[in-house]
Order: C-alpha cells, then structure tokens, then sequence
C-alpha cells in the first residue's frame, strides 16, 4: 500500500514520480520540441506546466538534445534591461554547463557596443551554436512574470527572429524554444506596430481524462474497496483539474473516516464539502482556490467585465468560445474551460465555491459607490447626503457604462444625476446672486451702507459693562438688513474687506472716545475689533492701527484687537511675530473662536495674547446634565488664569449658563442674555444705566 505521502499537489513532480498522469500533452511537446518546432504552454496556474517541463527535458536529454531551463522570476523584474539580459545569459550558460568555459564577464565587457538583445543574439551564434553540436531547446518558464517588463516585447521580437533566422543561418535549426506560463500569445509582443508574436505550436494541458488516472487509482488502493469507483467520483468533483485531483486523493488516503462500501457517492460529496468547500478559505492550503480568486480580482480595470462574464456562464447562457481577450482571461483563471462548443465551469468544486452568491457580492465590491449605494438603500432612498457628486458622479458613469447593473444600480445613478441637475441650478442661481452682491458691495462702500453695532461685555461677578465688540452690520436700501455671514466671505473674496475693515476700525475707535468723553468716570471701558486674516497679515497693518489710534486720540490701552484663532494655523511663528509687532503699540490682542482652530491650550505658552474668547459652541452645551463641556471649559479657564490671560464666554443666552461660567471662574460674558448687538445710540443708554 502506498504511504500517506504518495500524492504531491503544489510545486513540480519529480521525474518519474509515481503520480505523474502523462496526458496528450505529453506526447504533443516532445514530438514537435524533437522535430525542432517552437512551442508554447499558456495555460492557468497549477496545470501541471512545470511537471511537464521536467519531464520532457528529461526524455529530450535521454534522446541527446541539449536542454536549458529559465526560471523568469529567478531574474527579477525590478532590474535594469542590461541586468536583465545579464541574467538571462547567465541562466543559459549555467543551464547548458558552459559558465566554466567561458568567461562570462570578460565576455560581457568585450560585447559593450552592443545592445542587450544583441549581446544575447551574440551568445546563441557565437557561443552556443558553437560549442554544443547538438540540437538545442530552450524553456521559458514563468514568463507572465515578465509581462509587465517595458522591455520584454525586445525579448520574444529576438525569439521570433531565431526562428526567421532558419532560412538565412541552417545553424538556427538546431535552437528551437519552449514558452510556458499564465499568458495568451497575444500578451508577449504588446506593441501592436510590432509583428505579433504568432509563430509556434500550441500545446493544451487539459484535465486528468478516466483513461490516464491509473497512478492515482493505484494510491488508493488499500483505503478504498474499488479505487477504480472513486477515481471516477473524484474526478466528478475536480474534472481532472490537477491540483484539486492530487490534493483530493491525499485526503482521501489519509482521512480517518470509514468509507463504505457501495456509498462512496455519498461519502465523497459529504467529505468533500466539510473538506474543501465549507470555509474554504481556511483550509486552502496550499493555496489553490485563492490563487483563482486573486486572479479574477486583482486587476480592478477588468475583474467586472471577467465576473459578469462568469456571471453568464453559470445562469446557464450559451457562450460560445470566441478567444475574445476578456474570454482568453477568464480561462487563464482556469475557473472555466471550453467544453462542448461552450465556456463552462471548469469543475463542481468551482462551481460550488465561485456561486452566483460570491459573484454578486464580488461585483457589489467592485462598484466604486458600493457603500454609498448600501447606505442610501438603508434609508430607502432617502438620504440625499449618500448620492454622488461632481467627479465621483462622472467617474461612476464612466465605470457603468458597459454594465449590466441592477435596477438599484440604476436607481441610484439616476437620483444622484438628478440631485446634481438640482444643485447645479442652485448654484447656476447662487453665482448669479454672488455676481450681483458683489456689484452692491461696491457701491455699498461708497454710499457708506454699513453700520456698526455694538454688543455689551459684562464683567460676570457684578454685571457691569465693561467693553463692548463692535460689528459691521450692512443695510441694503431695498433688502433690509443682510447678515455678516453673507457678505464678510464675499468681501474677503473680492478684496473688499480691507477697506471695510479699516472703516470699521476707524469707527469704533470714535465712538469709544467719544464715550469716553461723555462718561469719563467709564475710561476704562474698552472696545474689542475683529480684524480679518488679510488685514492681520498686511505688511503695514502695524502702521494703519497707529494712524487711526492717533487721529482718533485714543489711548492704545482703550483698543482690543480679535483674530480668529484659525489664523493662528497658517503659520503659527509668523503669527506670533505679527501680534509682538502690534502689541509694540500699546494694543491688547484677543483670541476669538477659542476652540475651533489650534484646538491646543499648549501653544497658549508662547503666544502673547490679553484675552482669549471661549467659542459659543462650548457655552451653548453648559448645563447641569452636560458635564463634558464644563470640564473643557474648567480646562480653559484653568490653564488661561495660570498664563494671566483674562476669559470672555461669548454665546451666553442662559441664566443657567452664566450661573455654571461665575462658578468656574470666568470673569466676563457676552451675547444675547445680556444684550443683543446695538446702535450707538442704544449702547450710549446702557452705558449711562451702567454710570
């Protein structure tokens, strides 16, 4: 009885192993490789191509013919074209026993004038015709390896050109090759301005056939009362496929599983499918059924077009061999083989493994909007935030355009081409707006349509007011009022905030001296002015402040200048060196937004601000349920006070809130609790309340 180790599945058999199947393959490259004709191998992986291989060139040798073997993957495709070559020459005279007798080196340096191909051309005439007087046959093994060389259309031209080179050089009947790996002949030559490589003979490794399998028969014997009956349910199962034959008989051979006499139907569907079917992809080993897999999925551009086309084979649609490229792939999987006039599923195991269920789920991965299209249908349709826009949209359309795809597919296609239709026009309209709001800005400059307001700061612990911030605030004469949020972005961007803002500035700075001189028992009150990135960043913005301190005869102490704490992310030592240069002035400098930019109490260390001003996003959270937001403002204030930096809460709209601010500690409050933005009139009243 043969031992547990009689099967070998994975890498080549030996010569003259005991389970080596000789199939019509056999006899096909030995006769054409000994009657001197160029042949190739271009089946999928785990055919048998490298047991083939051995096997010939032993019988070949035996029959005095010089035989030399490459392994393109022994040479690397990360090379340089002469490290190529180098190492194919190499291979050649190492295979063929010559590297002793020639110095290969000295021989490389003295070809230096020729190209690589040439230099290869110089060793089969000079060398190898030359010193080996027999008939000679070189394997390629491997060659898909080097398909995505830039260089290797070069290499097959030269192996086409030994074979043209018979009717000018007898000498070349004697060289013949042998071509093997993953590939179609179409594959080696790519450039299509370059004769495609279309010489040679074909040799199909078909599946193990009932009339060859007697080797693997006689490995059962002793398991199994007819080896003969179980061959015939294996190869059922794998249709010869070698790999899954020889793996299938060892553990058949090695299974402590009685089988009983008469039921090995039964027993092999059941064996089979606890032992390779069910959770396969824990129990591939080595791997086999993955390597399909990663076949089929690896390259994004055609796995769709390869699956749909499984697709259709395994509904049951006639499709008939047309050795189109998509159909020449699918078979180099070896998932499907011509059969009868038509492309089938190679075998069962396959079939029960690659299901209609794995290929709908592998074309659902394969969308590029697949999660979006899962969440849009979990909210049956109704979640717009799902649907595609602008390039994703286009690069979906592009994707589906010769897709069979679902009604979902379809659907959801549909709504996002519509959904962007919609926005174009609200964008189409808002640019308008946009154009149309700048003209107005323009003249809302020079018809000095803006107002500035003013909203109170109260010093928590008393309630007194003790600054103010001032607002600009911009009155259309036919719209009304039209919000900052509307018009600053839009000034920024057509460079108007500059002189808006220097008004502004200008304008608050009067008005507090003006108060100042109403009520002079208020001169510490302050007034706090938000400056935009660009004017903090002008060059002369140290100069412009001075001006307008100076011809409004304002103390610099009066003046609180706000940056938005996300100027402080542009550049943080740029912004640093920029607020000293103001506060050289006099000035103090307040951080707005604090929270929402940096997001870092650290840099607070280093950077020489008054004031910093808690975001309203964290105030409007206090309450006595939410203590998350009291502790990063018990953070703040903390860290703040140990810097001797002064805090102003802004957004306080509740009793609740300001009550949480006083017994965290912060000294001052702003917003709608107290009061809203207001004139200068109004804001004159509640300084005289405040007196």
């Amino acid at each position: 009885m043969p031992n547990d180790n009689y099967y070998k599945f994975g890498g080549s058999l030996e010569y003259e192993h005991p389970t080596y199947i000789i199939r019509k393959a056999d006899f096909e490259l030995y006769e054409g490789l000994r009657h001197g004709e160029f042949c190739y191998v271009l089946n999928p992986r785990q055919m048998g191509k490298s047991s083939l291989r051995v096997h010939i060139i032993k019988k070949l040798t035996e029959q005095g013919i010089k035989c030399a073997s490459i392994d393109m993957t022994r040479i690397g495709s990360h090379v340089t074209q002469n490290e190529w070559y180098g190492g194919i020459i190499y291979e050649l005279l190492k295979s063929l026993n010559l590297l002793k007798k020639v110095n290969l080196t000295n021989w490389w340096q003295g070809q230096d004038l020729l190209s690589p191909v040439q230099r290869l051309t110089a060793l089969i005439e000079d060398i190898l015709l030359t010193k080996i007087t027999q008939n000679i046959v070189i394997f390629i093994d491997e060659i898909d390896s080097i398909l995505k060389i830039a260089f290797r259309d070069d290499f097959f031209a030269f192996i086409r050109a030994c074979y043209n080179q018979r009717v000018d050089n007898p000498a070349y009947n004697r060289l013949t090759f042998c071509v093997l790996g993953v590939a179609a002949p179409s594959d080696l030559i790519a450039d299509k301005n370059r004769t495609p490589f279309n010489l040679g003979r074909a040799i199909k490794l078909s599946g193990f056939q009932m009339s060859e399998i007697k080797p693997l028969a006689l490995g059962l014997v002793g398991k199994v009362s007819n080896p003969r009956i179980m061959m015939t349910e294996i190869l059922e199962w794998t249709g010869g496929q070698p790999f899954l034959t020889q793996k299938l008989c060892h553990l058949v051979v090695n299974s402590v599983e009685p089988i009983p006499k008469g039921r090995e139907t039964e027993w092999i569907d059941v064996f089979i499918d606890k032992q390779l079917i069910k959770n396969w992809e824990s129990q591939d080993e080595p791997e086999h059924l993955k390597t399909i897999q990663d076949y089929l999925l690896i390259d994004k551009d055609n796995s769709d077009s390869l699956l749909r086309l499984y697709k259709q084979i395994i509904q049951g649609e006639q499709v008939i061999p047309k050795d189109s490229p998509k159909q020449i792939n699918l078979c180099l999987s070896g998932l499907v083989i011509k059969k009868n006039g038509k492309l089938s599923v190679a075998n069962r195991i396959y079939g029960f493994i690659f299901n209609l269920k794995w290929v709908e789920q592998e074309l659902a991965n394969l969308r590029p909007y697949g999660l979006a299209l899962k969440a849009w249908l979990a909210s049956q349709g109704k979640d717009e935030l799902r649907l595609l826009r602008g390039q994703a949209l286009q690069a979906a359309l592009v994707w589906s355009a010769d897709k069979n795809l679902s009604l979902e597919d379809y659907q959801f296609l549909n709504a996002s081409q519509a959904l962007e239709r919609r926005e174009s026009h609200k964008t189409i309209i808002l640019k308008k707006q946009t154009k149309d709001m700048s003209g107005e800005l323009l003249l809302a400059v020079k018809r000095r349509e803006f107002q500035v307001q003013y909203q109170p700061i109260i010093f928590l612990s008393t309630s007194r007011i003790v600054g103010f911030e001032a607002l600009v605030r911009w009155q259309h004469p036919e719209r009304g009022w039209i919000s900052p949020a509307k018009f600053i972005p839009m000034a920024e961007e057509i460079g108007l905030i500059l002189p808006i803002g220097k008004w502004v500035l200008q304008e608050a700075c009067h008005q507090l001296k003006v108060w100042q001189t109403i009520f002079p028992y208020q001169s510490e009150i302050t007034i706090s002015v938000n400056i935009s990135g660009q004017q903090f960043w002008q060059a002369n913005v140290v100069q412009q402040i001075s001006q307008i301190i100076h011809s409004t005869n304002l103390s610099a102490t009066s003046l609180k200048l706000e940056i938005k704490e996300i100027i402080m992310t542009v550049d943080f030592e740029s912004a640093i060196d920029q607020i000293k240069q103001i506060k050289t002035l006099g000035v103090q400098v307040e951080i707005d937004n604090f929270g929402t930019g940096y997001s870092s109490l650290n840099y607070l260390q280093s950077c020489p601000i008054d004031t910093l001003k808690i975001d309203r996003s964290f105030v409007s959270k206090l309450s006595a349920d939410n203590h998350g937001s009291a502790e990063v403002v018990r953070g703040i204030l903390e860290r703040a006070h140990q810097l001797g930096i002064s805090v102003i809460a802004e957004g306080v709209e509740t009793v609740e809130q300001m009550t949480q601010l006083k017994a965290l500690g912060c000294e001052y409050g702003q917003g709608f609790l107290f009061s809203q933005p207001v004139s200068s009139k109004v804001a004159e009243k509640l300084l005289a309340k405040t007196v």
